[in-house]
Parts: structure tokens; C-alpha cells; sequence
């Protein structure tokens, strides 16, 4: 699924995902980071990647992403 994706379908495959169990933390927790990183990645050069996330997002944006983090590291733990 690429970053691109609504947030909807994107999302609620990944709560099924972990609510079956077919999915560890260490699997959702590198999905976040490569899809933090893949919005970044969409930018070509690595300078103008850095930018986009300085310059582009709101800082209340960026940090709200970041600060998610935490609660993704408990997704793989989550059973219905």
C-alpha cells in the first residue's frame, strides 16, 4: 500500500491485520516508519526529502505522527 492510500482502507486493513494476530509490533511498527519514510522518499534528492517534513507538514502535523509512535508500538498486542 503506498502513502498515498486513503486513511480509511489503509487503516482498517491494518486493524484487522493486528487484530488477527498476523501481525508483531516489530511488523507494524516498521510499516510506520516506511511509510514515514516513504513521503519523504517521494521527493528526489535526501536534502529535499528532509525538507518537505520541515518545510511542508505543520509542525503540529509532523509531531502528531511522530508522537503516534508509542501507540503504534502496542498495535501487535491488540486482540479483539
Amino acid at each position: 500500500v503506498q502513502a498515498e492510500a486513503p486513511p480509511g482502507p489503509l487503516l482498517s486493513t491494518l486493524r484487522r491485520t493486528a487484530q488477527t494476530g498476523h501481525a508483531s509490533q516489530e511488523d507494524i511498527a516498521f510499516y510506520f516508519v516506511h511509510w514515514f519514510t516513504d513521503l519523504a522518499g517521494a521527493v528526489p534528492t535526501p536534502l529535499a526529502g528532509s525538507e518537505k517534513f520541515v518545510l511542508g507538514f505543520p509542525l503540529k502535523v509532523l509531531s502528531s505522527f511522530l508522537s503516534s509512535f508509542s501507540i503504534v508500538a502496542d498495535l501487535g498486542n491488540f486482540q479483539s
